[in-house]
């Protein structure tokens, strides 16, 4: 809202957008286990952009209102007119699976992408007629078997 400000009576000028001199807090959830901080802004000013936290297993989207919102807080055009919580979110990378089949048809329930919130994942038996499965191998030397995908990163199974 506009304030208004009279002089002698005979005219009035408008402002908006004018910085009060009050004190506000906006305040960062990195939502990663970190601690929150907060900043100091008058109100009607800026926010200054405080570097981008990190999260494995997920990119950072920016910073939301209260956590609630889709909308990206916008450090060079929001202005701060009450304190503010600002929670990071996040997106989930998303990881390939490769598999090496070797002429056999490989499972419907294995996943040819996942992110950190699909682990673990159980991993199906190919098949093939007239052969035996002997497991699924993290590198084609046959040392590193695993039943599950529990770590993020993309994979290469044989």
């Amino acid at each position: 809202m506009a304030k208004q400000t009279t002089l002698g009576g005979s005219f009035s000028l408008y402002g908006k957008g004018l910085h009060t001199g009050l004190a506000l807090t906006v305040t960062f959830n990195p939502a990663n286990g970190e601690e929150m901080f907060s900043q100091r802004v008058e109100e009607g000013a800026l926010a200054v952009r405080p570097i981008a936290p990190t999260k494995a297993g997920y990119t950072f989207g920016g910073w939301v209102i209260d956590g609630h919102s889709e909308e990206v807080w916008v450090f060079d055009g929001s202005v701060v007119m009450g304190d503010v919580c600002l929670v990071a979110k996040w997106v989930p990378i998303t990881y390939t699976v490769k598999y090496y089949l070797n002429n056999s048809y490989n499972s419907d329930y294995n996943p040819l992408t996942f992110t950190i919130e699909d682990l673990p994942i159980s991993i199906s038996d190919p098949s093939k007629t007239n052969s035996v499965f002997w497991g699924w191998y993290t590198e084609n030397l046959f040392e590193n078997q695993i039943t599950d995908i529990t770590e993020i990163g993309n994979i290469e199974l044989h």
